[in-house]
């Protein structure tokens, strides 16, 4: 029995051509008493039947589509959401990063701040200037000042440290995510070169269901043959 391989647009076509070709026929015969184009009997060509090669290339083409149609939608799906958590920590981290730029330079200029009061608290005091109710009052001023700048100082190290430990789990997802991406691609970009080969090679095309069945016999013998040897083989290795 000839079977169609995806048949629906060949059969519009065919028609399509059939009729075409029904109108422009030399052979149509004129009936002289009515003066009317009798019509034709055209024979249908024969379709080309596919090969048992060609089978087995277009079975192996199709079952490599609907094995990835199965598994890797997920598996997109899993890697954009990674994609986009990944985006977010890294806009947050790099939002960090920021605030702990400006605040290392507010701490730079309070701290050269700090200095240069420092040098003139010592010249007012080395030059005598001060009495000894304001000179202390001074310096118990400065020591204050001097003890909110290095705990600030404190807290921005802390901070970085956090930062710096954060950005580098950050970093060790980011770089196998990336490293992902290559296969993945590669994989996408094989199903699109296997669905375009299956729609020149193997789409309307005619075959007989004896072959197909006969193909599909033989590939499901050697899959279970070469099954077998795999297991034999890990079989053999626990072994020793």
């Amino acid at each position: 029995m000839k079977r169609l391989l995806i048949s629906v647009a060949v059969v519009a076509l065919v028609s399509t051509l059939a009729q075409a070709q029904s109108t422009v026929n030399p052979k149509a015969k004129v009936d002289p008493k009515n003066n009317k184009v009798s019509r034709p009997v055209v024979d249908k060509p024969k379709p080309i039947l596919m090969s048992r090669n060609q089978i087995r290339e277009c079975q192996e083409i199709e079952e490599r589509i609907q094995a990835e149609d199965q598994v890797l939608p997920p598996v997109v799906k899993a890697w954009e959401a990674e994609h986009a958590e990944l985006l977010a920590a890294l806009a947050e981290s790099n939002k960090t990063a920021d605030g702990l730029n400006k605040a290392g330079a507010d701490l730079k200029n309070d701290a050269e701040a700090l200095g240069k009061l420092q040098e003139a608290l010592n010249a007012e005091i080395k030059g005598g200037k001060l009495k000894k109710d304001e000179q202390i009052k001074k310096i118990k001023d400065f020591e204050e000042s001097r003890a909110a700048v290095q705990k600030r100082i404190d807290d921005f190290n802390t901070q970085r440290e956090a930062y710096g430990q954060n950005k580098a789990k950050l970093d060790q997802r980011i770089k196998p995510h990336d490293a992902a991406k290559i296969p993945l691609n590669e994989r996408i970009e094989a199903l699109a070169d296997d669905r375009v080969d299956f729609k020149s090679k193997c789409a309307d095309r005619t075959y007989e269901e004896a072959d197909w069945n006969a193909v599909k016999a033989e590939r499901t013998r050697a899959k279970a043959a070469a099954d077998a040897a795999s297991a034999a083989a890990a079989a053999a290795s626990a072994a020793k």
